[in-house]
């Protein structure tokens, strides 16, 4: 699975091309933080991995993919409680 950076999304994030799974509300995007815009570019291609719980969210790491402080993840699916969430995960 991975994500393909199409266009800057406001100050600190790219939208995304995903092909799989996804039920959020918001613009399919990842954000890298304003100060690592820059580092990217349309079209590059980066893989996803990990899996897992971010609160509420369900999320991917995004390998290679920086947001400043950590490694940026893209979130698949935003659930109204945690444990709505942890019931959803294997769905994503």
């Amino acid at each position: 699975m991975s994500v393909t950076f199409t266009e800057p999304w406001g100050a600190r994030s790219w939208k995304v091309q995903y092909e799989g799974k996804y039920a959020n509300d918001r613009q399919s995007h990842v954000e890298v933080g304003k100060d690592n815009m820059g580092k990217y570019q349309a079209n590059q291609t980066f893989q996803l991995t990990n899996k897992h719980l971010m609160g509420r969210a369900i999320v991917y790491d995004v390998v290679g993919c920086e947001n400043g402080k950590n490694t940026a993840h893209f979130t698949v699916y935003f659930a109204k409680s945690v444990e709505e969430a942890q019931e959803r995960l294997a769905e994503f």
